[in-house]
């Protein structure tokens, strides 16, 4: 398990390499849709190892600066295991998109929770953090944004606005279940999963270079 806790955004970008290769030589019968459903959930991955590899020091700053912890944030209120669980559990709403296609809503709340991540990372982080880049940012407003905004242009004339109100609660289920729950139910003031201290010089490096 403490491979895995150490390692899965880096696994993340090997199975990303996968499903580019499988796409590359089996996709080609797939929908529009399908392939924007499959393309959010390539970014996932990218996105994830933005946050916490290449430049990394993510949870940092989600502790730090999203949840305002300034004495704890090494481990309190989100842990090195608690934030495992939240980016995994994220995996399970984008492969059901994939799977089921044809339920709009289902297409439009993964695409609305990427949306939830562009308002995060390039408004609400970088105001509370007073900088103008944070890891993450990238990657919601390369991939996450264009994808989004595509997908719903494609399905507007499939959505309804009960398929929205669906949706709407759908993406309220995604952000309870991966985000809300993982963290609450696991958080503790002496949780022995402390965040790398990797992860807090890259923090350190990324907040000073892009401070304002």
């Amino acid at each position: 398990m403490n491979f895995v806790r150490n390692n899965w955004f880096r696994i993340g970008l090997i199975a990303f390499i996968c499903i580019a290769f499988w796409a590359l030589f089996c996709g080609a019968d797939l929908s529009l849709i399908q392939k924007l459903l499959l393309a959010s959930l390539m970014a996932l991955p990218l996105h994830q190892f933005e946050e916490y590899a290449m430049p990394g020091g993510g949870p940092v700053v989600i502790n730090k600066v999203f949840w305002g912890e300034k004495e704890r944030y090494r481990n309190y209120p989100g842990n090195w295991n608690s934030i495992m669980i939240v980016n995994l559990s994220a995996y399970v709403f984008y492969i059901f998109a994939i799977i089921f296609p044809d339920v709009i809503w289902l297409g439009l709340a993964t695409m609305l929770f990427n949306l939830f991540q562009v308002l995060g990372h390039v408004f609400e982080m970088n105001i509370k953090g007073k900088t103008w880049y944070n890891p993450g940012m990238a990657s919601s407003i390369l991939l996450f944004l264009p994808i989004s905004i595509v997908y719903i242009y494609q399905t507007a004339g499939l959505a309804t606005g009960f398929t929205w109100a669906i949706a709407v609660a759908a993406l309220v289920v995604i952000l309870i279940v991966s985000v809300i729950l993982p963290v609450q139910l696991m958080k503790r003031t002496d949780s022995p999963y402390e965040i790398p201290q990797w992860q807090l010089e890259q923090f350190e490096k990324v907040s000073g270079k892009f401070h304002w």
